[in-house]
């Protein structure tokens, strides 16, 4: 796929729609003109995407003798985090359905997050902040101690939303192969800003279920053996 980026020497991110939807069309015999993409299951094109990561995995360790990690989810931030779960040898895939999803991101630790360094967490530890549905819970407080865009920063986070543009008809891949080593003043107005981005979310994710666009990225990490 050309669309990908390259973030450091072992690792990129890689759109995988256009590659996963010509591969359903081909196996069911039909020229991708007449499979549109909001004619396809989102789950199913992410199953397809699993076949697809497994299979550059198992050819990147043909040709460099590197294993590597992946992880397949709607947005590049998820699926960075994906990556780390079946090091140093396997994938995770995370299914663009509302409630895992819900579930994956509230249970997350925030040090899991990407551009959530040392300092940052003990901010945010002091605060009451320890996974991701803390930051949620303390958005307010949040907004009391950091910058107007940092806090929007978080609150992206705490919703499991990229800045990708996984919203996009796309499907993405963030992948990374590599060697062995290394101010919201009241809860009550902050209450309004929520449920208008947990509506938007969530129709969104029904959009999403519906096959009208479906976003899925990889994240590939390896060792040497």
């Amino acid at each position: 796929t050309e669309l990908h980026q390259s973030h450091s020497l072992d690792e990129a991110y890689l759109d995988l729609t256009e590659n996963v939807t010509q591969r359903i069309s081909k196996k069911k015999g039909k020229c991708i003109e007449n499979v549109p993409q909001n004619g396809m299951d989102s789950v199913e094109l992410f199953e397809e995407a699993s076949l697809a990561v497994e299979e550059m995995r198992n050819e990147i360790f043909t040709a460099t003798g590197l294993t590597a990690s992946a992880g397949i989810a709607p947005n590049f931030r998820l699926a960075k985090v994906c990556a780390d779960i079946n090091k140093p040898n396997g994938q995770f895939v995370l299914k663009p359905l509302a409630n895992e999803i819900t579930t994956f991101v509230d249970a997350l630790p925030i040090r899991k997050i990407g551009g959530i360094g040392k300092v940052t967490e003990k901010m945010l530890n002091c605060i009451g902040v320890a996974n991701c549905r803390d930051l949620m819970d303390k958005m307010p407080e949040i907004w009391h101690v950091f910058s107007a865009k940092t806090s929007e920063w978080l609150l992206r986070v705490a919703l499991g939303v990229s800045d990708d543009g996984a919203g996009d008809p796309s499907v993405g891949n963030d992948s990374s192969v590599g060697r062995k080593g290394e101010d919201l003043r009241e809860r009550a107005e902050f209450g309004g800003i929520r449920g208008r981005f947990d509506g938007a979310l969530q129709k969104a994710f029904q959009r999403h279920g519906k096959g009208e666009f479906g976003g899925q990225k990889c994240d590939f990490e390896g060792q040497d053996e």
